[in-house]
């Protein structure tokens, strides 16, 4: 069984911690010098964490721009026309999701305004451009499927990202207010001099 004997110096506690082990093996730390090295651990875990998290939100732009790709090829082999500009920036994707919804609507109702009626001429290319019509519907609504996902993801990530911030801006609170309590005991030791 270990036990820990904590030294003092006039008033303060040490910056030594003795651990003994059954009187037989005997370690000295410097808590100090452990507390230092917890921080800079500490720092250096989040910078990393942020450096990751930062990759990640990148790597969710490129999959977006992947996508929005996909829907112009889509679109453009199906001869649609389209007013929207798809924004390849993952931090615009409920811009992106609203575009998408518009143009899957648009894509529904030119299918729908496309009739067949017994007289109608050419009634096989409609019947193929319908068809067609059809499986891009289906397409874009699995790309936007996947758009909802990815914004759920940089949500994540930008969740945890913020606790990342959170950690840090303690520590700092932290070490700002061990300086003002270091401050005001030696202005008020002056003052009582």
């Amino acid at each position: 069984m270990a036990s820990k004997v904590k030294y003092y110096k006039l008033g303060d506690e040490s910056d030594y911690e003795v651990i003994s082990y059954d009187n037989k093996t005997v370690e000295i730390n410097n808590v100090r010098e452990k507390e230092k090295q917890e921080d800079e651990y500490s720092k250096t875990v989040s910078e990393g964490l942020k450096s990751v998290l930062d990759k990640d939100i990148e790597d969710l732009s490129k999959k977006l721009e992947s996508i929005n790709k996909k829907i112009v090829t889509t679109l453009a082999t199906n001869n649609v026309l389209y007013d929207e500009n798809l924004s390849n920036d993952v931090a615009l994707i409920d811009d992106n999701l609203v575009k998408v919804e518009n143009i899957i609507s648009k894509v529904i109702i030119e299918k729908e305004s496309m009739k067949i009626g017994i007289f109608s001429s050419k009634k096989n290319e409609k019947r193929e451009k319908q068809r067609s019509l059809n499986e891009a519907i289906d397409f874009l609504t699995r790309c936007q499927n996947d758009i909802i996902a990815l914004r759920d993801e940089y949500n994540k990530l930008v969740e945890r990202k913020e606790q990342v911030k959170d950690i840090d801006k303690k520590e700092e609170k932290d070490t700002s207010a061990s300086l003002e309590q270091t401050i005001n005991f030696y202005l008020n030791q002056k003052k009582e001099s």
